[in-house]
């Protein structure tokens, strides 16, 4: 079970950069609200769509102990903690490279990874996807978003098992 414990402090995108992106002058102010409902809206959708963290949040993994383990919603940026359900601590290595945490012992036993995941500098190519994602809500007023507009991003995509 994957359960966020803390939400990122600011969006990856702020409304002064999707009001330059929507070509709305920043003193008209009318739709500042929707803007940033949508702001939240699209970062949700990316994150849920791509299985990824856009802004750096905590998060707790709970599963049952195999020889590996792949963190979801990378990328991770540190893990705090690996314990058994007694709050004990379970020794670990972790792979940053390919975001693995890997067991010598406890297979079988349920644990708990506490961890950092998110981008610190989202990349200029998932920042665009994000704003096309928040104009395409904008302009069409639906949170419908055609496949073709994360085209750009696939790499990104996370797969899942």
């Amino acid at each position: 079970m994957l359960a966020r414990t803390v939400l990122p402090s600011e969006n990856p995108v702020t409304l002064a950069e999707v009001k330059t992106y929507l070509k709305i002058p920043t003193n008209i102010t009318d739709d500042d609200e929707l803007i940033g409902d949508l702001i939240s809206s699209a970062v949700e959708y990316v994150e849920d769509d791509l299985g990824i963290s856009l802004a750096t949040e905590q998060w707790q993994y709970t599963f049952r102990a195999a020889k590996s383990i792949i963190l979801p919603r990378p990328p991770v940026q540190s893990v705090q903690s690996v314990t058994t359900m007694d709050n004990i601590d379970v020794p670990y290595t972790y792979i940053a490279e390919t975001d693995t945490l890997e067991f010598d012992s406890s297979l079988g036993e349920i644990l708990k990874v506490n961890y950092t995941a998110g981008y610190i500098t989202l990349p200029k190519d998932l920042k665009i996807a994000l704003m096309r994602v928040i104009a395409y809500m904008y302009e069409n007023r639906t949170v419908s978003i055609p496949a073709e507009i994360l085209g750009a991003v696939e790499r990104y995509r996370v797969l899942k098992i």
